[in-house]
């Protein structure tokens, strides 16, 4: 994936990043550090620490795995936007499942964007939608 052409975002948001391979979680830490270096970033492999965290913690945006044991990011998401105190937290799936139907379950769950996994995006692309997304929800909730 082509490194940032562009200045990284320094606004300090805080991310969640949800997904049952620790693999998968050190990449995409690594590719937000790259765009937004001054932000927090929350890792969790362990499924049952999902529902606690977010209940104490808020998140500018969620990235989400979708097909994971106990429960699914599509469950999660649906969970999240079933309760207004999530509204503002933007809802990003990265999956390999990502055919149109696919998405069009997901969007219909509340998730605002698919990133396919691997991640075959630019980070110029990547930054471009994650910034409309969280500059959408804030504005909107």
């Amino acid at each position: 994936m082509p490194l940032l052409k562009r200045a990284p975002n320094t606004v300090a948001y805080s991310f969640l990043l949800v997904d049952d391979n620790a693999i998968n979680l050190r990449i995409l830490e690594r590719v937000l550090n790259r765009m937004y270096p001054n932000s927090h970033i929350t890792k969790i492999q362990d499924l049952t620490k999902v529902q606690p965290v977010i209940a104490h913690q808020a998140f500018d945006m969620v990235f989400l795995d979708i097909e994971m044991p106990c429960i699914t990011g599509v469950d999660l998401a649906r969970h999240m936007r079933s309760q207004r105190k999530y509204d503002s937290w933007g809802i990003v799936a990265v999956t390999t499942r990502n055919t149109a139907s696919d998405v069009a379950i997901y969007k219909s769950a509340g998730i605002d964007f698919t990133f396919p996994k691997p991640l075959a995006t630019t980070h110029d692309h990547m930054m471009d939608t994650i910034n409309y997304i969280l500059r959408a929800r804030k504005a909107h909730y």
